[in-house]
């Protein structure tokens, strides 16, 4: 089957076409872009005769669009131009990704990608393509061994695509690159040698966990609660605070390499195409008493109608940010101000409603925090009490001496007042700050846990609240939910001041959690949590002391802190508590050496052999939340081999060693 054209032929035609395209093609329906364009684009450009090509063929699952040689060689499922195809970013240049990578991205590639597998799949059609015209999308349908949609795909995205990068499309598309199978053959990664088995495939058990004694047990179990769940505990979350939060404006010296790329991602999310980001970074100062004080411009934001939001990545301390800001900020003025938090990590998991579910958690938190009930008779007359002097001269004011009529009817209209719960709380959060002179702080937290979906929902549900001018409203996202947002979503219509957390010192971190821990541990702190623990405390208290020691003194270990975790303080503060009793130390050994030398400090590898490891008697992959193989690979193409270090090895450069 051979072409009527040559390749460069087909280019010069294929820019003809293009500069003979009329400006509104793109407000084609499928037909019209099917006769001006594909057709063009097949016959004139890729060389096919017509009598190769068959269209509206009807058979199983359907009528396809084009059938291209008589076997046939492949289906092309046509769309019209206004149908976009969005795909991934940094695919690579060639253009080249997994199916599944703009399956799973555009919902408007995937309906078509399923109409033309059906069509191929039913008819044992080896290669499908879906094209609105400007964009191409060309993949393999029957695949032994493997799900098509982790196999790689080419893509055109754009006319000026097939134009500097015709030479591919010939060769996938012509009719002789279609009967030498070119486009399956480059798809088909399967081409290559399979991968050598792992070394580690030789062991039994891969996944055998290493188990802990009953020291190590109790050790853990204990410094568990000390060092990662007492920030929960009600009777000393204000203390806790206010001797473990770490300012954010500390220096961060050990951070080798996270910290760059932190502040630069911040920058290109938040001001992608221009030069100057509309950012601020969050900001805090102390008197000459030594109290915490929120920067001015955070709390200027309450008189604006936009929430803020404050920007981070995972772990960073946004929740720690907004409980040092109450507890230090506003601690001591306690009765003046309402905290009201809404953890969508932790809650509204089996909510259906997001919007019913703040609410709720509104009118709950009032009531359990501030012995507020927002359904109380006397508080629902009070926040209504202009709609009962409408009510008192409105048509049912005949009643009030017809034996308790009058009253039956008012009550009738406050339950439908009450009954929307929307309006409902914006006439209780006026009132509380109107009415009763209060500040309402309301914080929507952890949104980043959830779907995006679900954060732009949250995003409106705080924009909504914010514009009452009653509360000051904050809601923490992370800077690549920000940046799909401002783009796409919910933010794009909105120019809400933001702020962003850098990452604390780690070792700082660790070294607040540590001495608190040891004050609780010794006494001077009282929590209930502790009466039943079997340990001895003088074991604990000898292991948390060498542990703070070690981390003082060994400058090593402050390096590994800060740059294993790359800023996430929550994976920091996870794997020391862990490291307590871990099943790889021996912790007795450690707690013995403290009590003969009194100056025991734990050596770095052993810090480093239980990141590594942590639960498990071998290293996976999967497991090891912080670390990583750097020469791994997962397919066979040796671009692969040397990928991560590839992409690790430019931030290096400059680093003083």
């Amino acid at each position: 089957m051979e072409t009527n054209i040559d390749k460069s032929t087909g280019l010069k035609n294929l820019k003809t076409v293009l500069e003979e395209r009329p400006e509104k093609s793109s407000h084609w329906n499928e037909a019209q872009n099917r006769f001006h364009f594909i057709d063009e684009l097949i016959v004139k450009c890729l060389g096919w005769k017509k009598s190769n090509i068959n269209v509206e063929v009807r058979g199983d699952g359907g009528i396809t669009d084009y059938e291209l040689g008589a076997l046939p060689y492949a289906i092309l499922e046509a769309k019209k131009e206004t149908l976009q195809f969005s795909f991934p970013p940094k695919a690579g240049v060639e253009k080249t990704t997994k199916l599944r990578n703009i399956y799973d991205f555009c919902s408007n590639a995937k309906s078509a990608i399923d109409q033309v597998i059906d069509y191929s799949t039913r008819r044992g059609v080896p290669l499908a393509i879906v094209c609105n015209g400007p964009q191409m999308i060309i993949f393999q349908t029957i695949v032994s061994g493997q799900s098509l949609y982790d196999m790689e795909c080419r893509y055109f995205d754009g006319l000026k695509d097939y134009q500097n990068n015709f030479s591919k499309l010939w060769d996938f598309l012509s009719p002789e690159g279609l009967q030498e199978s070119v486009a399956l053959s480059a798809l088909n990664v399967t081409k290559s040698s399979a991968i050598p088995l792992r070394p580690s495939s030789s062991i039994a058990n891969i996944r055998e966990v290493k188990h802990r004694n009953n020291f190590q047990e109790n050790l853990n179990s204990i410094c568990q609660m000390l060092l990662q769940s007492i920030a929960n505990h009600e009777e000393v979350k204000s203390d806790f605070y206010k001797n473990c939060y770490v300012n954010l404006e500390a220096n961060n010296r050990h951070l080798l390499l996270s910290k760059n790329i932190i502040e630069n991602r911040y920058s290109r999310a938040t001001a992608p195409n221009k030069p100057n980001a509309i950012r601020e970074k969050i900001r805090t100062k102390s008197d000459n008493s030594g109290r915490f004080e929120v920067d001015h411009h955070v709390l200027m934001e309450s008189i604006t109608t936009e929430p803020v939001v404050v920007l981070g990545d995972v772990g960073v301390g946004k929740t720690s940010f907004f409980e040092n800001m109450y507890q230090d900020a506003f601690g001591g003025k306690s009765e003046e101000v309402y905290f009201l938090t809404i953890d969508l990590g932790s809650e509204a998991n089996l909510s259906d409603d997001l919007k019913i579910h703040t609410i709720e958690s509104v009118f709950s938190q009032l009531r359990q925090k501030y012995n507020i009930d927002v359904y109380e008779d006397t508080f629902v007359r009070s926040i209504y009490h202009d709609e009962i002097e409408r009510f008192s001269t409105g048509i049912f004011s005949k009643l009030r001496k017809a034996g308790g009529t009058y009253e039956r009817e008012l009550v009738s209209h406050l339950a439908q007042l009450t009954s929307n719960n929307a309006n409902h709380l914006h006439a209780t959060l006026a009132h509380l700050a109107k009415g009763r002179n209060k500040t309402i702080i309301i914080i929507i937290d952890n949104a980043d846990q959830r779907t995006f979906d679900i954060q732009q929902k949250a995003f409106l549900i705080a924009k909504e609240i914010a514009s009452k001018r009653c509360s000051i409203v904050f809601i923490a996202l992370r800077p690549s939910t920000f940046y799909l947002s401002k783009t796409t979503g919910a933010l794009s219509g909105y120019k809400s001041k933001f702020f962003t957390i850098s990452p604390p010192p780690a070792d700082q971190v660790i070294e607040k959690r540590l001495v608190y821990a040891l004050r609780v541990i010794t006494g001077r702190i009282k929590l209930k949590a502790l009466r039943n623990i079997s340990l001895p405390f003088s074991d604990t208290k000898n292991f948390l002391t060498l542990l703070l020691r070690s981390i003082r003194d060994d400058e090593k270990i402050k390096v590994f802190l800060n740059n294993i975790t790359g800023g996430n303080m929550r994976a920091v503060i996870e794997l020391v508590a862990d490291f307590c009793g871990s099943p790889h130390i021996n912790s007795q050994k450690a707690v013995d050496a403290e009590k003969v030398s009194g100056n025991y400090k734990m050596p770095l590898h052993q810090i480093a052999k239980h990141a590594l490891l942590r639960d498990y008697k071998y290293f996976n992959p999967e497991s090891s939340f912080v670390s990583m193989n750097l020469f791994d690979v997962d397919f066979p193409d040796p671009r692969n081999h040397f990928l991560c270090g590839m992409v690790i090895l430019p931030y290096f450069k400059g680093i003083d060693k």
